[in-house]
């Protein structure tokens, strides 16, 4: 049975689940439902293989190359910013650690630049909740006045 590009995927597994075809793990049929359905989940090019990419490349997340990216960080917290939309590449961050010339690459000032960013923002929502938090002088005079504190007379 050859695969058909335009057969439809989900009539077939109906066949297969009803018993028309002779379907276990390991069998051609079977290798060729997963084929299919993978092909059809990351798309026609995804069993090809991709190009290589550099260092240099706008798609490769520079903060993962130098150090930590700061997606990574404070993960499942208030703080977490999600997922990175860059590329994590090991290959490609120890090639950046094994380079000899890292300057020419200016990614530590990108890196540099990117965690003050990030720590930027953490002191502005710390700014705020502070500010949200602080009592005003009628909320410290009604805390006061609520707190009996014995005058110097009566010691």
């Amino acid at each position: 049975m050859k695969p058909q590009k335009d057969a439809n995927f989900i009539s077939q597994i109906n066949r297969a689940a009803y018993g028309r075809y002779e379907l276990y793990p390991g069998s051609v049929r079977w290798k060729w439902l997963i084929f299919t359905a993978l092909d059809q989940l990351m798309g026609a090019g995804a069993s090809s293989r991709s190009p290589q990419i550099s260092i240099n490349d706008p798609k490769i997340c520079r903060s993962f190359l130098v150090g930590t990216c700061p997606h990574d960080l404070f993960t499942n917290t208030k703080q977490d910013l999600g997922p990175c939309p860059k590329m994590h590449s090991e290959p490609l961050k120890a090639e950046y650690e094994s380079a000899t010339e890292k300057t020419k690459y200016g990614f530590e000032y990108d890196y540099m630049r990117d965690l003050q960013k990030y720590i930027d923002e953490c002191n502005r929502r710390i700014d705020a909740a502070q500010r949200r938090l602080e009592k005003t002088p009628d909320e410290i005079r009604q805390t006061n006045s609520l707190v009996c504190f014995p005058s110097p007379k009566q010691m």
